[in-house]
């Protein structure tokens, strides 16, 4: 078989339409899966400061039993309205498009609304011309070409929670090595 008769299989060329939808649809469960391990990780520390406190108190005043039940019970209230709001009912709900557009269009200084319009205006294509719609994608699509998906969603936050939880850990790591 000839070099030139021969057909290698290659990927589906995506059209701006998919592209965009792709790219918003990334950064949608980027945004969802970062606010996700953000609230795990306060929920961690929220549990892991309460227990640390908890034994603290323990050893210096000696908590009474009921007094042990009423903080394990609040904790435990807590600890579950907290999972309930911040947790369950965000896996449920869906991230709004353009809330993801802007989030892209934040982490580039150059795109100017670009992808916002083009969301707006792709909604109701019929008040629109077809050779406006079709500029206003270009300039989406060429917009997205130079931003960085990986880097569209802030992750400091999360980071810096990850931190506290570090931070805990180590003060009770420090506390248990230095009592008796």
């Amino acid at each position: 078989m000839t070099v030139g008769a021969q057909s290698q299989a290659r990927g589906k060329l995506l059209d701006y339409q998919e592209f965009i939808d792709h790219q918003i649809a990334l950064t949608r469960r980027r945004i969802k899966y970062i606010d996700l391990v953000t609230s795990c990780l306060i929920l961690a520390v929220g549990l892991a400061t309460t227990l640390l406190l908890e034994v603290v108190l323990d050893h210096a005043f000696g908590l009474p039993v009921f007094v042990r039940r009423i903080i394990l019970l609040g904790g435990t209230a807590a600890a579950l309205v907290f999972l309930a709001l911040r947790i369950v009912r965000p896996l449920l709900l869906k991230i709004n498009s353009v809330y993801a557009a802007k989030t892209i269009e934040g982490a580039d200084p150059e795109i100017k609304n670009s992808l916002i319009n083009y969301l707006e205006i792709s909604r109701d294509p019929d008040k629109v011309s077809k050779r406006v719609l079709a500029a206003l994608e270009a300039r989406a699509v060429a917009d997205l070409t130079h931003v960085e998906m990986d880097d569209v969603v802030d992750q400091r936050r999360a980071m810096q929670t990850a931190y506290a939880l570090c931070g805990v850990i180590v003060a009770f790591c420090i506390y248990a090595a230095l009592t008796p």
